[in-house]
């Protein structure tokens, strides 16, 4: 018969072993995500590029924005977009007060996501990090 006390150290040990076979499920699960991480992403055409490029100028012109303002730059790779079979080209069309990013599908050659952001005031006058003085690097050169 079991004492009292072996009962209670039997269940701590059923404890511990179901926690650490809990920590080594966890452990496998993130080393095979880890080892998977996803789709990979291909070379996209000049082709493509330019189509991209074509789809996201008319966009901006049926939005009502000045096309000739914005610098338009598509993206030299072509991925999925999650775990669709679409595989889209990212295109980023720039100027001194606001950025839009497309994800521009190559099949269809339609905007599947538009975001955009602008800038006012104190923010449209700053310059990126990369074009300021001293560039990324703030202290002094040694």
């Amino acid at each position: 018969m079991a004492t009292k006390n072996q009962s209670s150290v039997n269940r701590w040990k059923i404890v511990s072993l179901v926690f650490i076979a809990l920590f080594a499920i966890l452990l496998i699960v993130t080393l095979v995500r880890f080892r998977h991480p996803g789709p990979e992403m291909t070379s996209a055409t000049p082709e493509q590029m330019e189509s991209a490029k074509a789809v996201v100028e008319q966009s901006l012109q049926a939005d009502g924005y000045n096309v000739a303002d914005y610098k338009v730059e598509a993206g030299s790779e072509a991925g999925h977009m999650g775990d669709a079979k679409k595989e889209v080209i990212r295109v980023t069309a720039e100027n001194d007060t606001s950025r839009h990013f497309y994800l521009v599908d190559v099949e269809t050659g339609k905007v599947v996501l538009h975001d955009s952001s602008e800038r006012y005031g104190w923010m449209a006058e700053m310059k990126p990090l990369h074009e300021q003085p001293g560039g990324w690097f703030r202290g002094k050169p040694r």
